[in-house]
């Protein structure tokens, strides 16, 4: 309960404390580590997707029965 105590003694102060560096950096962290696990994945799908439209056109000028190395 030592939040919940830091939290009271908060509200009867009426005073706003800022946040610890060390805070402020791991949210700065976990964002930016949010962000790039989202835009990797987004780029996998586009990359997945963009390979499969070659393979329909390679297939589709080949024939289905080719394979082609």
């Amino acid at each position: 309960m030592l939040y919940g105590v830091d939290i009271a003694i908060r509200k009867t102060n009426n005073l706003r404390m800022a946040p610890p560096i060390a805070d402020i950096l791991h949210r700065g962290a976990v964002l930016t580590l949010v962000g790039v696990s989202v835009w990797g994945v987004a780029t996998g799908y586009m990359v997945h997707k963009n390979t499969l439209k070659k393979g329909r056109e390679v297939r589709s000028v080949h024939g289905k029965g080719v394979m082609v190395c």
